[in-house]
């Protein structure tokens, strides 16, 4: 094997990894829309059972009947959703679905009784991250919108793979029996191709340097 085969098999692998980015963009975006709408509907129905509810009770005090138009609880829900993307933009990446396993400090003696008399106890116990849960579940739809945005950008990245000089840095590194470090890496005149490798599945960026998977070897292993 040479680096003119891997150059066929680099460029079969750009092409899928451009068409799979493709379908998750349009995936994403179609998600996000719905889920969108279906969050702002809910939302709308959510402050229209409480604006009920004030109107009853503001009428029962003053005996007088107060009217809120539509418009008033489109803008509400508008409002909320602006909310919503702005709360998704501020939150860590790292933190989406990590949910604290701290529990409450109950006294062992008391812990199975506290269960049988209080079931919902488990709950109450990791409230915080019910409250989290519900705030993931609704800044889906700005996250899978949003999302196609960042797949575009990553499309953009994959087309400025160079097949020719990634394809000689693979078999570089493909020809070495240990790691590959970036000083010897870049020294051979491939430093350039750096961010490149980091779009192909399979090369790894460790501390000292660079190396392929086993899972990689064995795919070029079997390339003919």
């Amino acid at each position: 094997m040479n680096s003119g085969t891997i150059k066929i098999w680099l460029q079969k692998n750009k092409s899928r990894k451009i068409v799979n980015t493709y379908f998750a963009t349009g995936l994403s975006l179609v998600s996000g829309i719905v889920t969108l709408v279906f969050t702002f509907f809910l939302t709308y129905f959510v402050v229209w059972l409480a604006s009920s509810g004030f109107l009853s009770i503001y009428e029962l005090f003053f005996e007088t009947k107060l009217k809120l138009g539509s418009s008033y609880l489109l803008v509400i829900s508008g409002v909320f959703m602006v909310m919503l993307v702005i709360q998704y933009l501020r939150m860590d990446s790292w933190s989406w679905g990590r949910y604290s396993k701290d529990e409450f400090d109950i006294d062992p003696r008391l812990e199975s009784d506290i269960r049988q008399l209080v079931p919902v106890v488990d709950i109450l116990e990791h409230s915080g991250n019910g409250a989290k849960a519900i705030a993931d579940i609704l800044v889906a739809g700005p996250r899978l919108l949003l999302g196609s945005i960042t797949s575009l950008k990553e499309i953009s990245n994959i087309n400025r793979i160079e097949i020719d000089k990634c394809s000689e840095a693979i078999y570089l590194i493909y020809s070495r029996t240990n790691y590959m470090s970036y000083e010897e890496f870049c020294a051979a005149g491939y430093g350039k191709q750096l961010q490149q490798l980091k779009r192909i599945d399979g090369v790894c960026f460790l501390k000292v340097g660079l190396l392929l998977s086993d899972e990689l070897r064995i795919e070029l292993n079997n390339l003919k």
